[in-house]
């Protein structure tokens, strides 16, 4: 029994076999310039079985692209309507595909991106398998920057803070 795998299909292509080893009876396949299947694939007949030459047929690459934390959560929006969008796309068999991150993301202004995650995703760069193929893009939070801090008497206008090393009072930078 043939089962194919995600993304495969079998092909209403067949052709009957009279030899023990798979595709005697035709050449190596291809599909554009990749190879589809291999003509030596040898098989073990039992005598309750026959065996028959069947043909897979490859259906299109998807590419998903995520985008999740540092930790690997999903990113949420800054309005609070979700998180970011996945993507995805169609490609041709074993396609080759590139990914570029990405610096910022549309409806998030606290992020940016930090890294591919390779554990749980494909490189950024590569050949699509059959089936889907998933890219986790990886983002950290931006730092807050600088933060002014004045000092002030309650109903007064003059700052009370004088910097260490300074001769007047002025905000704090910190």
């Amino acid at each position: 029994m043939i089962t194919p795998g995600i993304g495969d299909t079998i092909s209403p292509n067949r052709v009957n076999s009279t030899s023990l080893i798979i595709g005697n009876d035709f050449t190596n396949g291809t599909q554009g310039s990749n190879p589809v299947f291999e003509t030596s694939v040898t098989l073990t007949p039992s005598d309750d079985k026959k065996t028959a030459n069947a043909a897979l047929v490859a259906s299109n690459s998807t590419l998903k692209v995520k985008y999740v934390d540092m930790a690997g959560n999903p990113i949420p929006l800054d309005n609070g309507s979700g998180n970011v969008a996945d993507t995805d796309s169609v490609h041709g068999f074993r396609d080759p595909y590139t990914v570029t991150p990405p610096t910022t993301l549309t409806g998030v202004a606290n992020y940016e991106y930090a890294e591919p995650d390779l554990t749980n995703g494909r490189p950024l760069t590569g050949t699509l398998n059959p089936g889907q193929n998933v890219v986790v893009l990886k983002y950290k939070r931006k730092t807050a920057g600088n933060i002014t801090v004045n000092h002030y008497e309650v109903g007064g206008s003059t700052q009370l803070y004088t910097p260490a090393g300074s001769g007047s009072s002025s905000a704090k930078l910190m």
